[in-house]
């Protein structure tokens, strides 16, 4: 019965197709695939990308450099307080050094002053040496003379008064300079005032010899510097 069933199947079946043409089956048309549009996507996704990436490493790149310039900026600030304070320094140094040396400068030229003053009183010395010389047998020939004449005047008091009643005779002090005799009053031109040497003559002689300061004693030729308000008078010369 299945045979049977199947052929009358197919002969229905070749009966219909016949009869009744059967259509033919239409193509459908698949639409276009955007391959372009596609690439073209996927090639702006990756310049996005590689855009990214530049982007990402030049923003860590120029983070770097501003700490590479934070750090240059701190150690160039450090180096320019450092160098202020060398100059400050410096500065200072050469100050001093300027002050030192206008001290050096009047110091010396006090010193040459000083010693043009020397040469002065050297030269005076020397003349005076010269005269000295020449008067030396004249001023020892007065002495000789004023000792004469006292030695004669007491000789004829002597012989002239009974000796139990002739007063006490005072010798009198005199400048062996100027040989005028030394009055007793410390201010007086002809008070005697000791030299720093030891040796004593009248105020007058001394300012007369005083140049600058300077002194050569009349008795030693001896050079000393002299203030002549501050020489102590010698009592034991009146």
């Amino acid at each position: 019965m299945v045979r049977k069933t199947g052929t009358v199947a197919v002969k229905r079946q070749g009966s219909n197709s016949t009869s009744q043409p059967v259509p033919k089956k239409r193509k459908v048309q698949q639409p276009p695939q955007p391959t372009k549009a596609v690439d073209d996507v996927e090639s702006l996704k990756r310049e996005l990308k590689q855009l990214e990436d530049q982007r990402r490493k030049m923003g860590e790149y120029l983070a770097k450099e501003e700490r590479r310039l934070r750090r240059e900026t701190i150690r160039h600030e450090r180096d320019a307080d450092h160098h202020e304070e060398e100059l400050q320094i410096t500065i200072r140094d050469v100050e001093a050094a300027i002050r030192e040396m206008r001290k050096e400068n009047q110091k010396m030229k006090l010193e040459e002053k000083e010693q043009e003053g020397l040469m002065e009183i050297i030269k005076k010395g020397r003349e005076m040496d010269i005269a000295d010389e020449e008067t030396a047998f004249q001023n020892e020939e007065t002495i000789s003379e004023v000792y004469i004449r006292r030695i004669n005047d007491l000789k004829q008091k002597m012989e002239n008064t009974d000796v139990t009643e002739v007063d006490p005779i005072v010798a009198k002090n005199v400048c062996e300079k100027c040989y005028m005799e030394y009055k007793d009053v410390a201010t007086d031109e002809k008070s005697p005032k000791v030299l720093p040497c030891g040796h004593t003559a009248c105020l007058a002689c001394i300012k007369e010899l005083t140049v600058d300061g300077y002194i050569r004693c009349p008795f030693d030729r001896t050079f000393m510097k002299l203030d002549e308000t501050s020489l102590p008078t010698n009592f034991a010369a009146l």
